[in-house]
This record gives C-alpha cells, sequence and structure tokens, in this order.
C-alpha cells in the first residue's frame, strides 16, 4: 500500500617616448677637430638623466567584464553538494555529478515532465545529480536551464506548471507502475520568488511490497533561467511538517543560487 503521509491535500491530478630628444654637445673652437674614437664614446655613453629600470612586478589590470554564456550561467546556478538539504537532519550527499545536456535517465528522474527544458524553449541546460555512495536508489537532480529571454522562460514555466497538473494522468500510463498518487500545487517563498512543487508517490517497489517511491518534484524561476529539482526516495512513508518537505527546501537552496549568479 503506497501512503503519503504529507500535511496538505493530496489530489489525483606604457613606455616614453624620446623623438624629441636634442643634441647637447657644445660648440668646438677654431681648429679643433673631434676624433672618430671620441665620437663613438660619446654616442654610446649613458645620459646623466638615465632613468633605473622597473623591477616592480607586472599587475595585470583588472578584467572589464566576465564570462555571462548560458552554459556558465546555468552551471554557476547549481547548489553546492553541502547545500542541498536530505531526507532526514543527518542525510549527507558525498558525490555531485554535473553534466551539459539532458541527462539520461536515473532514478533521481522526474516524472511530471513529458520533455526537457530545452525542448520547450531552453538555450542551454546544465544538471547535477546528488547521491549518497552505497545507495542506488535515493538520489536528487537539479536541472538549470538560461532561456532567450524572460518572456520565453515564462511560457516554459507554464508548461511545467501543466505538466505537473497533469501527472498523475501521465504516470498512470507509464509502464510497470499501479499505484500512483499526486498532490496539489506547493507555493513555497524563496528568494527570489515563488516555487511550486508537488510529491508524487508511485509503486510498486519491486521485492519491497510495503514500500514506495517518492518524488519530490518543483520548479523556480528567476528572471529568463528556470531550475527544476526532483529529490527521490524510497520508503514506506513521507512524513514532513507543512514547508519542510525536501523538495521545498531544496528549491529555497535552489533560489538562493539563481540570486546569486545574477
Amino acid at each position: 500500500m503506497l501512503a503519503l503521509t504529507v500535511a496538505g491535500t493530496l489530489s489525483s491530478c606604457g613606455s616614453s617616448d624620446d623623438s624629441g630628444a636634442t643634441d647637447t654637445a657644445g660648440p668646438t673652437t677654431e681648429g679643433q677637430t673631434t676624433t672618430e674614437a671620441e665620437q663613438t664614446t660619446a654616442a654610446t655613453e649613458p645620459s646623466d638623466t638615465t632613468e633605473p629600470a622597473d623591477d616592480s612586478p607586472s599587475v595585470s589590470p583588472a578584467p572589464t567584464s566576465h564570462d555571462n554564456s548560458p552554459v556558465r550561467r546555468a552551471k554557476q546556478s547549481q547548489v553546492a553538494m553541502a547545500d542541498l538539504p536530505g531526507f532526514n537532519a543527518d542525510w549527507t550527499w558525498d558525490k555531485a555529478s554535473g553534466k551539459a545536456g539532458p541527462r539520461p535517465p536515473s532514478p533521481g528522474q522526474s516524472r511530471c515532465m513529458q520533455a526537457s527544458l530545452t525542448a520547450i524553449g531552453g538555450v542551454v541546460e546544465y544538471s547535477t545529480a546528488y547521491t549518497v555512495a552505497g545507495d542506488r536508489q535515493d538520489e536528487a537532480v537539479l536541472t538549470t536551464a538560461v532561456f532567450p529571454d524572460e518572456h520565453t522562460a515564462q511560457l516554459a514555466e507554464s508548461v511545467l506548471a501543466s505538466w505537473q497538473k497533469k501527472c498523475r494522468a501521465y504516470m498512470s500510463r507509464q509502464p510497470d507502475v499501479d499505484q500512483v498518487a499526486v498532490t496539489g500545487d506547493r507555493v513555497t517563498k524563496t528568494a527570489v520568488g515563488p516555487a511550486h512543487s508537488r510529491l508524487v508517490g508511485f509503486g510498486p517497489v519491486k521485492g519491497d511490497p510495503d514500500s514506495g517511491y517518492f518524488n519530490g518534484e518543483g520548479y523556480v524561476r528567476d528572471g529568463d533561467v528556470i531550475s527544476y529539482l526532483v529529490m527521490h526516495n524510497v520508503g514506506q512513508d513521507y512524513n514532513y511538517e507543512e514547508g519542510q518537505e525536501p523538495v521545498q527546501l531544496g528549491l529555497q537552496a535552489a533560489a538562493e543560487a539563481l540570486e546569486r549568479t545574477r
């Protein structure tokens, strides 16, 4: 039996210039001759006004611009491993694997998204998978996409909202799924604006009929950038205080990362 014990309602759905130097040699008296050797000596003898060489280390000028390419922005918007909440107070992620472009299927893949973020208008996307050594089932995946402009990102955000609303029906058509439960939309305040998330519970878990799969899925937008977070785990229940679900706390961390890269 799949149990989602969460707060809320479960729904089915320079160089200098020396060119100006002048000849300072004095006039010669009548009958005086200047030998060729004297001329050579005068030409090679250093001037009394020669400045000493500057032995101080050279300093490069401060950069006047920085790399603001879409791929760099998406990569810099990832959450540091130590800053991503886990599934309980003692949880510690010990590996973070980054990848540019759509990520291949894994336990932490979205169950509500019907296409990648680049497929709905993103210029580029970068994702990070967070895992724990020896644990092949629990995983978090954060994907960030940069869009051509804020309007395109808003349109993509509306697509994500539609996909989440239809998630239960979409999941019910997937193979090897015979139990599906999806909560309503949960709005979480973040540093850049509201984040939206839902909890998706499904099964069965092979070899463990009393457990279920739980996907906390949500997204947050900041201007022309969207981050989508999935936090996937396996268990017999999913019990958190209102506003304290791992995906909600994770989206707050993702929003802070977006804010830092503005």
